[in-house]
């Protein structure tokens, strides 16, 4: 809050120093509102990469909701390691991003019928594996790509 000490003897502000105030305040209330705004638009963005993320769990039952927890572990691990601000939400995109290749992959692959809901000897050469269930394993074997405890 601005303010100045006056005494009742001083003649009322000023016109110059009450537009001088005014503005002040203005700019200080767009500078909130711009701040809003980007909050709002962060969110609005990270509900995009969430429903991209809900589509690709959508085609592989399997797994469902392993973006998210995927991105909860890679951001509990970025922390442990220091990583902060901009760095820490470009961990968090990526993990829920990361099986976005998925989209493009036939359904018959995802789902192939010996190995249901998991990715088989079919899958692109580019397939990965994920430590948090093994769903995207090729190898199929669940929980043998996990991370090493130490």
């Amino acid at each position: 809050m601005f303010g100045e000490a006056r005494s009742k003897e001083r003649e009322p502000f000023s016109a110059d120093k009450i537009r001088l105030a005014t503005s002040i305040g203005e700019q200080a209330a767009s500078a909130l509102d711009r701040v809003e705004l980007f909050a709002q638009l962060e969110q609005s963005y990270l509900q995009t990469v969430l429903a991209l993320a809900n589509a690709v769990d959508a085609k592989d039952n399997y797994t469902a909701d392993h973006a998210q927890r995927l991105a909860e572990m890679a951001l509990t691990i970025g922390r442990e390691l220091g990583v902060t601000g901009a760095e820490l939400e470009a961990l968090r995109y990526g993990a829920i991003l990361h099986d976005i290749g998925k989209i493009g992959v036939p359904d018959a692959v995802l789902q192939e019928p010996s190995r249901p809901g998991r990715m088989g000897p079919n899958a692109p050469a580019s397939s990965h594996r994920c430590w948090d269930s093994g769903a995207c394993a090729p190898s199929g074997r669940r929980g043998a790509n996990r991370a090493p405890s130490p």
